[in-house]
């Protein structure tokens, strides 16, 4: 069985197509009920929040090297500007911004990739079109993502500072990583593997490679 044989089959078994009904664009979102926002909510102790993105400017890493990540590029287009003609009634400043879409922190849409000409739940992938973009399966189908996080701290079970490149996380690794959190559909499950960690240590060519 070659490797493709063996993606398939995987996909085949834990599919979700049709799961939500023919017409559905959300995926797994779909477990985020009131429920899980319910959950998410009461398991706020005192309010701290942690920043998971990366900045937004022209040191935004390029994973493997990828030239297509175009780093923001942000264009000043009014400065100090006096509306009304008199600086003392208002002024105003403005910028706009140009920028591959992958440069940054982003979460993907179901639009993102497919196979055999086919997107998430069948949809044919030439509803993707370069006039109207991702027509379905798009990020605006997403909606409010708001639940409970379990972090799983993989490299702190492997006693490591970061996985090396390449590294394969296993399902016990996972089991172990998140212990008694207790993980419930519409959780969402937040892998550490160290890797941010050497970006933010300023060593961006390891993090990028």
């Amino acid at each position: 069985m070659t490797v493709l044989d063996q993606v398939r089959e995987l996909a085949g078994r834990v599919s979700n197509w049709g799961r939500w009904g023919d017409d559905d664009e959300r995926g797994t979102l779909n477990l985020i009920d009131a429920a899980a926002v319910a959950r998410g909510a009461a398991a706020v102790v005192d309010g701290t929040t942690i920043p998971l993105s990366i900045p937004a400017d022209l040191t935004v890493p390029r994973i493997m090297g990828q030239q297509t990540r175009t780093p923001p590029l942000r264009t000043l287009i009014m400065q100090n500007f006096a509306w009304t003609g008199d600086p003392a009634t208002g002024e105003l400043n403005d910028d706009t911004v140009t920028m591959g879409l992958q440069s940054c922190t982003h979460w993907d849409a179901l639009s993102h990739a497919g196979y055999d000409g086919r997107l998430y739940n069948g949809f044919p992938n030439s509803t993707v079109t370069s006039e109207a973009g991702a027509t379905r399966c798009g990020i605006d189908k997403a909606g409010p993502i708001v639940t409970r996080g379990v972090l799983a701290d993989v490299a702190r079970v492997r006693g490591v500072d970061a996985l090396e490149h390449g590294a394969v996380v296993t399902p016990d690794e996972l089991s172990a990583a998140t212990g008694d959190a207790g993980i419930e559909a519409g959780d969402i499950v937040l892998v550490r593997t160290g890797q941010m960690g050497r970006f933010l240590a300023g060593d961006r060519k390891a993090y990028e490679h």
